[in-house]
């Protein structure tokens, strides 16, 4: 299956925007401290900006600098949220409020803690008129809303945003992935007739071998984001286009066969 990136959007305590990320990753700098800047997406009206969770900004914001560099009407593309635990923070909060004797909520917050908040947050700003999908698929997101998007593209024949994000949650929802640190990144996705001459190819394979491991991220400072974050697992993906060089990545399939993806990226064929 062979999908063409248009339009990249990433953020992270360490870099805000892919330029940062390019720059960051082509200099080999070693990355140290995290920031405390926080996406601000400027297509969500300002009320509700101020209401809107995290996870949502986190989306909202890549999906929008990926969207903006592509130059793709947000009318014509699909779109796929996807992420590995959602928002833990307001599961936290529900479950709290509901251990109470009012077992009252906050609006707000129960209208934010659905599945698909963050798609709904976007296809409403964006004016979005295609399908919105969001799935959740724990430490395998990465691999399977690749595979997602990729038959999708090959079967609807219109773009793909992909959005692929994951918050720090409380301390009582840690375990098992302690994820400590914000991270959020979207790929554009057209198929070949759509794209440009400087376009990067994505190719994915379905395989039923077994794979066991992730590929090493050759990045000073992030491994831990790497490790915790299951949004971050698409970063080798991310260094590799920044670099402007080829990949050849695997990951593992939330099947109960053995199975996994296999991902490679190169300049445009």
């Amino acid at each position: 299956m062979n999908c063409y990136i248009k339009g990249i959007g990433v953020w992270s305590p360490w870099f805000n925007d892919w330029d940062a990320f390019c720059a960051t990753v082509q200099a080999g700098q070693t990355l140290v401290d995290a920031s405390e800047a926080t996406p601000r997406p400027e297509l969500i009206p300002r009320n509700e900006r101020r209401r809107a969770p995290l996870s949502v900004r986190l989306a909202v914001e890549v999906s929008c600098r990926a969207l903006r560099q592509s130059a793709l009407p947000a009318s014509e593309v699909a779109c796929i949220f996807a992420y590995g635990q959602g928002d833990a923070g307001i599961t936290d909060y529900m479950c709290r409020r509901l251990a109470t004797a009012e077992q009252q909520v906050s609006p707000t917050k129960f209208h934010n803690s659905v599945h698909n908040a963050a798609s709904g947050y976007w296809t409403i700003s964006s004016g979005c008129m295609q399908a919105a999908n969001s799935i959740s698929a724990f430490d395998k997101t990465v691999p399977l809303s690749l595979l997602e998007a990729a038959c999708q593209l090959a079967s609807e024949q219109r773009p793909i945003l992909l959005t692929m994000y994951d918050c720090p949650a409380p301390e009582t929802l840690r375990y098992p992935l302690f994820i400590r640190h914000p991270f959020a990144a979207a790929l554009l996705l057209v198929q070949e007739e759509q794209a440009g001459a400087d376009d990067p190819l994505l190719q994915l394979e379905a395989s039923s071998s077994a794979c066991s491991e992730w590929p090493d991220l050759a990045i000073a400072g992030l491994e831990e984001l790497y490790t915790s974050n299951p949004a971050a697992r698409i970063l080798p993906v991310l260094a590799a286009l920044a670099r402007r060089e080829a990949g050849e990545f695997r990951g593992a399939m939330p099947t109960g066969a053995a199975a996994s993806m296999h991902y490679s990226v190169r300049e445009h064929a």
